[in-house]
């Protein structure tokens, strides 16, 4: 399932954002993957004497399924990477390799030292760390899932729902709904531009260009509730929606 969370209250003419309009769109593979960058985040792991992060942790296993790239330190300059995906093994230091990439590894990692949520794993001198391309596909996802119920004895089906504030479910309505990609996602929370000729800058007609008709809808509480700013209203445990059925595209309205 999906999620829109809805703006409660015009805030004035447009463009300004009005009452019902789709402030976030939240696919099923963005709230999964929210949740595990959540239980798979370094600072959960600590530190290990030299500074660094701890190897074997989730946070590192969690790197290890989605990221393109590990890097392993094998001396004071040189630098292997190994393409996860494929295997191939290509190694490097401070002089140009064949593809004209170089690193001063080094100065590199006393850099990252620096930063206190740095995700360099390993020992002094025989550190690994991530980059490349990131892949949270569901598929990825998915199969990363049951290491993280394994481990740390949580179940992903209670961890379905976007994570809002307190101050975020007070303020906006969360509705849930049936799934959509993340093209659609872009698409609702779009605004709507009039566009101008000789490259002037795009005139902002309306913050959003779709909504929804929320005090409209069976939610199970009063609106009166919903739109009070004193108690947060969350019914997504209780009641889930369909897009089609209840999003409004404002694109057509007249201007």
């Amino acid at each position: 399932m999906a999620e829109l969370l809805l703006k409660i209250g015009t805030v004035g003419p447009a463009p300004a954002y009005q009452d019902g309009d789709i402030v976030v769109a939240l696919t099923d593979r963005r709230i999964g993957q929210v949740h595990l960058d959540h239980l798979c985040h370094v600072f959960n792991y600590g530190l290990n004497k030299d500074g660094w992060r701890p190897l074997d942790t989730l946070a590192q296993k969690y790197r290890e399924s989605t990221h393109q790239f590990r890097f392993e330190r094998l001396d004071e300059k040189t630098v292997l990477r190994t393409n996860i995906l494929t295997g191939a093994k290509e190694e490097f230091g401070e002089k140009n390799n064949k593809k004209k990439e170089h690193i001063y590894v080094t100065e590199y990692l006393a850099r990252q030292l620096g930063h206190p949520g740095h995700c360099i794993f390993g020992d002094k001198g025989r550190e690994v760390w991530y980059g490349g391309t990131i892949d949270t596909s569901v598929k990825t996802l998915d199969s990363f899932w049951p290491l993280v119920e394994d481990e740390l004895h949580v179940k992903k089906a209670d961890h379905i729902l976007w994570p809002f504030s307190d101050h975020e479910l007070k303020h906006f309505l969360a509705l849930k709904v049936d799934d959509f990609g993340d093209d659609m996602a872009g698409k609702y929370v779009a605004p709507v531009y009039e566009a101008r000729q000789d490259n002037l800058p795009l005139i902002l007609l309306k913050k959003r260009q779709h909504s929804t008709a929320w005090k409209s809808l069976d939610l199970g509480v009063s609106i009166t509730s919903v739109e009070s700013k004193a108690t947060k209203t969350d019914i997504r445990a209780s009641k889930s929606f369909i897009c089609s059925a209840i999003v409004i595209d404002k694109s057509a309205v007249s201007k």
